[in-house]
């Protein structure tokens, strides 16, 4: 009977609940609204990002990529791009397509889209710019990048950059070559022998802010991409590039010769000037050491990239004699005295026929 009653009881709960209203369906609406976008970066460095919008102005541009901002538009598109342009110029420094942008809206009744791009500093970095020098440049926000060029639409948002008075930065494109006397390209040889296709840049009066100013040189132009990558092409592990040379002035008319790396040796002494070459990039980033401590400019900046052997082996030779003395053994006439290590450095083979010019005593000393 028990069992019974229990089984009519249920049977009457599920009556009951048939007999129920049907409760509301919960519906998600196929409209995503379009939102005012915050600045809540996913990336540490963009925690505390500032936006860029029209009228910007940056300070202290040093290009690192530690400091970061944003920016954010609206498209009609779902294949927006963002392109970096130098006003001066005209130049396209570098471009942001669709897979390089955030959406962050998209309302299906207006038919709009939002995006954000999230930008360091170092995006930065082909800018040419000098030391506390101003300027423009503009984040063309192009709304649908598969119309033809002649049917883009676009926006452009103008910030003005402001370099450091720490950092300097030369582009060597086409514009800077046609503009200037900067850069010549020639080439190198004996008598129509041992010819090297080089690039020579050549800046005065570079202005700097003592030692620890950083002075790049991008070669952006094909050219001058080409031969400073054969430059590079006998470098190995953090040995220096003896192709290409690079030359300081101080203000005090004194020479400051600068070996260029593309792997810093564990040895080396950063407090004293020397040179990064990126194979990726093609950029040249001087960094200036102690030669420079107080000065507020460097008289003259020379780059030579591709050059033949005899340069280079002037240019070893000058490196090893400036890090030499000149002594007296006692009363016995000069006699050389090499270091062996730093004449091989010189890039010759015949280091004892080498050691036979230099009439000299010497002894080890740092380079200055």
């Amino acid at each position: 009977m028990k069992q019974q009653a229990l089984a009519l009881a249920f049977v009457a709960l599920l009556a009951a609940a048939s007999l129920a209203p049907a409760a509301a369906a919960t519906t998600t609406s196929t409209v995503e609204q379009t939102q005012t976008i915050q600045p809540s970066m996913m990336a540490a460095d963009f925690a505390n990002a500032s936006e860029w919008t029209d009228g910007t102005n940056v300070t202290d541009f040093q290009a690192n990529d530690s400091t970061a901002a944003y920016l954010n538009q609206t498209t009609t598109s779902n294949n927006p791009a963002v392109r970096l342009i130098d006003n001066e110029s005209d130049e396209t420094l570098t471009t942001w397509g669709n897979s390089s942008l955030e959406q962050t809206a998209h309302d299906t009744t207006a038919g709009t889209y939002a995006y954000r791009l999230n930008v360091t500093h170092g995006d930065l970095s082909d800018l040419d710019i000098r030391a506390g020098e101003t300027k423009d440049v503009v984040f063309r926000y192009v709304d649908n990048t598969s119309v033809s060029a002649e049917n883009e639409t676009y926006t452009n948002v103008t910030v003005s950059i402001t370099a450091a008075s720490t950092y300097a930065n030369y582009r060597v494109d086409d514009h800077l070559i046609s503009t200037t006397d900067i850069v010549t390209f020639e080439t190198d040889g004996i008598m129509g022998y041992f010819e090297d296709k080089t690039t020579s840049f050549t800046a005065e009066n570079v202005a700097i802010n003592g030692s620890n100013t950083t002075i790049g040189v991008n070669m952006v132009n094909s050219s001058a991409q080409s031969r400073l990558g054969s430059s590079l092409e006998s470098v190995t592990g953090a040995n220096w590039d003896k192709s290409t040379l690079i030359t300081l002035t101080t203000s005090d008319d004194e020479e400051v010769l600068v070996k260029g790396y593309t792997e810093l040796p564990d040895d080396a002494d950063t407090n004293e000037t020397y040179a990064m070459i990126d194979e990726s990039s093609n950029d040249v980033t001087i960094h200036l050491g102690e030669e420079f401590d107080g000065d507020t400019s460097v008289e003259e900046v020379s780059v030579k990239t591709n050059v033949g052997w005899v340069p280079s082996f002037t240019r070893g030779l000058d490196l090893w004699v400036s890090n030499f003395e000149l002594s007296l053994d006692h009363l016995n006439p000069f006699v050389v005295t090499p270091d062996l290590g730093a004449l091989a450095d010189v890039g010759s083979t015949n280091v004892p026929a080498m050691a036979s010019l230099v009439p000299i005593v010497a002894s080890r000393r740092t380079l200055a």
